[in-house]
């Protein structure tokens, strides 16, 4: 292996690990007003929310299924009693399909980014680069396949690359280059693009990734109240008049409802 290869496996994507952390911690502290996603989903008339969907369902599932694959060791697969070719197939009928409806989805949406000039107008340059980043690793990815399905009795290519991604995780990067030996040149370049996408992850859009709303999960419930009947809320109107002769203060506590201050009658006149 060259000295250039070496520096693409061994130590780029500790360039990249680092800045994706320390750029993302970056900018939500110093530039929180950034920290969003941007949809641009009003801009058009036309309902695109489907690809927007099966995009983000897509890629939830495909970058579960590289943490998984990539990071679980083998003999973890084994204690469960997963062989290797079962481990392949996973791989090939879970991660083939999670691909490939992500590469629609996005495929979608970039074409309605470029194409339309509302949407466009309101997306920067960094939209439209990590839009075309996202395809090509996801084309890369889905043309490993083919390999992947010639390896399936024994899920080769699979053990090396996770044998590389963990050395790497384990800061070994001598030993994780020696896994790469023989690996076709297609994995290569889908490990290429997607350790770039991590690299300029958090200058774009992507970084609301982190925000997921995962607390409103576990958060208690909200409880609305209703005013019982016979009784009305107090209008805007009648909060100018302040409290008059005969008013009722509203109550102090915060469950309680807010009524209306109620004048003092005139003879010969009722109460509604």
């Amino acid at each position: 292996m060259g000295y250039f290869e070496q520096f693409l496996y061994g130590l780029y994507p500790y360039i990249c690990l680092t800045v994706f952390v320390m750029a993302t911690i970056y900018r939500f502290e110093r530039e929180p007003y950034t920290w969003q996603a941007s949809s641009s989903q009003m801009m058009r008339k036309g309902n695109f929310s489907w690809a927007s969907n099966v995009f983000h369902l897509g890629i939830l599932g495909v970058a579960g299924g590289h943490v998984v694959g990539l990071l679980v060791p083998a003999s973890a697969f084994h204690v469960l009693g997963i062989p290797d070719k079962a481990h392949q197939m996973m791989e090939l009928f879970g991660g083939g399909p999670m691909g490939f409806a992500t590469l629609i989805g996005l495929l979608v949406l970039t074409y309605r980014r470029l194409f339309d000039k509302r949407v466009r107008r309101t997306s920067d340059r960094g939209d439209l680069w990590i839009a075309v980043l996202l395809l090509v690793a996801l084309v890369l990815g889905m043309a490993t396949l083919p390999e992947s399905w010639r390896t399936r009795e024994s899920g080769q290519y699979l053990h090396q690359l996770s044998a590389w991604a963990q050395n790497i995780v384990l800061f070994r990067p001598s030993s994780a280059l020696s896994h790469l030996a023989g690996v076709p040149m297609v994995y290569k370049l889908h490990m290429l693009a997607g350790m770039t996408v991590f690299l300029i992850f958090p200058f774009t859009r992507l970084v609301h990734v982190c925000s997921a709303p995962i607390g409103y999960l576990v958060q208690g419930y909200y409880q609305i109240v209703r005013p019982a009947a016979g009784r009305r809320r107090a209008t805007a109107e009648d909060l100018a008049q302040g409290p008059g002769e005969g008013s009722v203060a509203a109550p102090a506590s915060p469950d309680a409802q807010l009524v209306a201050p109620v004048r003092s009658a005139k003879p010969g006149e009722t109460h509604p």
